[in-house]
């Protein structure tokens, strides 16, 4: 992520924990380019998201949503046939939502936690949810029609 120049916190103290490796005068050696393993660490609740088309003709318009956030297999940026998507999940509760498509039948998806047990599992069309980790407490009315709504 860099630090802003901070040469203290670039330095380090040797090749773990430097932020740069110093070769020998006149070593090219992957000039411009780094060898590293980017390691992504979830603080939260890994999740697996994994789609499939059953005809492989893409999802035909259909989208999962998970809370905000949106899947699809589109043909374009995956085969057409599946694909996996990792998430990490803050404790909270997520609306599960999957349509607005055609070919509903070809449609399906399934949510794994990091042991691979199956979270939840579905096709088209679905509306549901799923509770990650620890229920939070929402304080207030959340009918937004309600005239106490908070």
């Amino acid at each position: 992520m860099g630090n802003m120049g901070d040469w203290a916190m670039s330095a380090g103290v040797d090749a773990a924990t430097s932020e740069w490796i110093v070769l020998d005068q006149n070593v090219w050696t992957n000039l411009g380019s780094h060898d590293n393993e980017v390691v992504v660490t979830c603080d939260f609740t890994d999740v697996t998201l994994n789609l499939l088309d059953s005809y492989g003709d893409s999802w035909n318009g259909n989208v999962l949503t998970v809370g905000d956030l949106s899947f699809t297999l589109d043909g374009v940026n995956d085969d057409g046939v599946s694909a996996s998507f990792d998430l990490c999940l803050e404790d909270a509760y997520y609306p599960i939502t999957c349509g607005g498509g055609s070919y509903l039948s070809e449609v399906s998806w399934e949510m794994l936690a990091a042991d691979g047990s199956v979270l939840l599992a579905g096709g088209a069309p679905y509306e549901g949810g799923l509770q990650v980790g620890e229920a939070v407490d929402v304080v207030g009315c959340m009918d937004p029609t309600a005239l106490n709504y908070d």
